[in-house]
């Protein structure tokens, strides 16, 4: 057998770094289970975190077993790994209450803990219509509008492992949602959860303050969104990146773990 030339072997190292840095930046996200990047599209930078539910765990997180609201990635963090867990990435969930509850309709682990909220019309982001629902089954995930929920048999509703409603929907039909003014001075930093496929999940957050106008745009075009429900606003977090200052309490965590 010939051995490798030294000027083969540098080429084959070259090839295999270009591969990686392929797989992290132009492949589409879902190729890269769990990948998680930071990137800037028109001047918007973003940390993202895209999953393959065939691969990875993606779930929810309120409260501990003593009933204790996590409220923060690292306490959450710091509980699971007590488990032999980790969080690989994560961020917050959709809108709650000062209370720390959700404000809509929460499912985890197959168990409803808070019921669908049908109300409309009244004042915050969690009414934007078409406000919506995400939705985990095992190895699948989907958004739904409210309605749509609502709509869904009960033999149906009974597969479902993981719910967050919230809203608006950003992205419906790989298209941004047609209300947002492009000329809108309602800015803020921002997260949502995308469905690219029923199995390719990115979790999204700006880092830097945008329009609804903008965000949805750029889920759509550069991380070709199929559906994507808004989650929360200014106090969007993002686990494994810290934003110095940002220690308010949270709500509901989605966070993709290791075994």
């Amino acid at each position: 057998m010939q051995g490798i030339s030294l000027r083969r072997l540098r080429g084959i190292t070259r090839y295999a770094q270009n591969l990686l840095h392929l797989c992290i930046v132009v492949l589409p996200m879902a190729a890269c289970a769990a990948d998680v990047t930071e990137l800037n599209v028109d001047g918007v930078n973003l940390a993202a975190c895209a999953m393959d539910l065939r691969k990875d765990r993606l779930a929810m997180h309120w409260k501990s077993d003593a009933g204790q609201v996590y409220g923060s990635l690292q306490a959450l963090d710091a509980a699971l790994r007590k488990q032999g867990r980790k969080i690989v990435c994560g961020t917050n969930g959709g809108i709650f209450d000062r209370s720390q509850r959700p404000l809509g309709l929460y499912i985890e682990n197959g168990t409803l803990l808070r019921r669908l909220n049908l109300r409309r019309n009244a004042y915050g982001n969690f009414y934007l219509q078409p406000n919506g629902v995400f939705l985990l089954y095992p190895g699948r995930a989907e958004i739904v509008t409210t309605e749509e929920y609502q709509a869904k048999s009960d033999a149906e509703k009974r597969l479902i492992a993981f719910a967050n409603q919230s809203g608006p929907l950003l992205v419906r039909n790989g298209e941004p949602n047609p209300l947002f003014p492009a000329d809108s001075t309602n800015i803020t930093t921002r997260n949502a959860v995308c469905v690219r496929s029923p199995t390719s999940v990115v979790l999204v957050v700006t880092q830097v303050p945008v329009t609804f106008y903008d965000f949805a745009r750029v889920l759509a075009e550069r991380f070709a969104c199929q559906t994507a429900l808004y989650l929360d606003g200014s106090l969007s977090s993002f686990y494994p990146k810290r934003r110095a200052g940002l220690e308010r309490a949270l709500g509901v965590l989605f966070a993709v773990t290791t075994p």
